[in-house]
């Protein structure tokens, strides 16, 4: 009987891989009554733990959580062991699932955490695994907490290396190194420049070129943030020298774009930016026929010209950036485009040329409006050519009274 039992557990599993759900229900079913009319609690435990994942899976949320507490219940009965622990930290994961899916996050929280108590019972290396897995995707998304966030990360990492997974090593020390440079002080900044070193390490071990190239380039961007400003371009060289050396053009014009992001997104040495984009970036992009690439650098040199009060450098770009903007078909790029060469034109002060420019984006807006930020966009617009109009009318009025001064002269 208790044979019967099992093969019905295994004949379920099978039924709800296909996606053949009530076949696999009515298998569970039958190997529930088979384990109690043996008075068998483990396979009770199983059966009920299966019917509230494949309940879990179809989205039926209160039935799958009332199973999992059932299944959870009756492990309890059972003398701890090895294998049934292991059993056990598989029904607390899918019970988080299940309350987070009914937003009950600290109870979702404590299963996971009581799941992890059992893989570091046991020292069981993969549970572990499984479980870390689950809390760092649960303080990431479902219940931001970086610091809980960053234990469990450095948690998965330790499991790593005793795994001696090199790989995954590589990739976790990338991730704890984004996480320690998010919280943006003096010593997670150093801590997160670490992490990201180490990683080199690995990917030029594993020849990973493009991770070796990030990896470079996320280097030089934590020295900027550290203001070691005679490290940076150090960093942002190699890594560029490892994305050309990889002979992919799509890395390499990656590269040039973050490498110029680096001084575009900081406060010192804006101007840097200018050497990445232009000369780096745009011929690349230009070879590759990445048009929305180019017309995204160029919108990033007119806004950055702008800022230095570069108007002429910014009115070439602009202009380049706007003809791109028709070349591909999207409104809204031209609107960005043709939005940024009026505000160059009219800081120029080369009134018609912004007026005709004004009007070109508001040609490109929706007939009706969709949303308040539409409305602040027209109101905005519509301010700035009423204050054309009024620079245009000024101008006519100093002229007329210079014509009529001399008439009287």
């Amino acid at each position: 009987m208790t044979q019967r039992g099992v093969v019905h557990n295994l004949l379920g599993l099978a039924f709800q891989d296909e996606g053949r759900t009530r076949r696999a229900a009515k298998s569970y079913l039958r190997a529930l009554i088979r384990a109690r009319e043996m008075g068998n609690v483990r396979n009770q435990a199983v059966s009920i733990a299966n019917l509230g994942h494949l309940t879990l899976k179809s989205c039926m949320r209160q039935s799958a959580r009332g199973y999992l507490l059932q299944a959870v219940r009756l492990y309890s009965e059972l003398q701890a062991s090895m294998e049934t622990d292991m059993e056990l930290i598989q029904v607390l994961l899918w019970l988080g699932q299940a309350l987070v899916s009914e937003h009950q996050l600290v109870h979702s929280r404590l299963c996971y955490e009581m799941a992890l108590m059992f893989g570091l019972r046991h020292q069981h290396l993969h549970s572990q695994l499984q479980v870390t897995k689950s809390l760092c995707h649960f303080y990431s998304s479902v219940c931001p907490n970086p610091d809980a966030c960053i234990t469990y990360h450095e948690h998965w990492l330790a499991l790593a290396q005793q795994l001696r997974d090199r790989e995954m090593e590589g990739r976790l020390l990338e991730s704890l190194g984004q996480l320690y440079r998010n919280l943006n002080t003096s010593r997670s900044l150093r801590r997160s420049l670490t992490c990201i070193k180490e990683s080199l390490r690995i990917f030029v071990e594993l020849g990973e070129r493009d991770k070796v190239a990030e990896a470079w380039l996320g280097a030089g961007r934590l020295h900027y943030l550290m203001h070691e400003d005679e490290l940076v371009e150090l960093y942002l060289q190699a890594a560029i020298q490892t994305a050309l050396g990889s002979e992919e053009p799509s890395l390499a014009l990656k590269l040039y774009e973050e490498a110029g992001d680096v001084f575009f997104n900081g406060t010192r040495h804006r101007h840097r930016a200018v050497e990445y984009y232009r000369t780096g970036a745009v011929p690349l992009a230009r070879r590759m026929k990445a048009l929305r690439t180019e017309l995204r650098i160029f919108n990033k040199l007119t806004e950055l010209q702008i800022s230095l009060e570069g108007y002429d450098k910014a009115l070439e770009f602009a202009t380049l950036a706007a003809r791109l903007s028709l070349l591909t078909g999207d409104h809204k790029q031209e609107l960005v485009a043709f939005h940024r060469l009026a505000t160059v034109y009219f800081s120029l002060n080369m009134y018609e040329m912004a007026e005709d420019c004004y009007l070109k984006t508001l040609s490109l807006c929706p007939p009706w409006l969709q949303s308040p930020k539409e409305a602040l966009y027209y109101a905005k617009v519509y301010y700035r050519l009423g204050r054309l109009t009024f620079y245009q009318l000024k101008a006519a009025v100093i002229v007329l009274h210079e014509q009529v001064w001399r008439c009287h002269l």
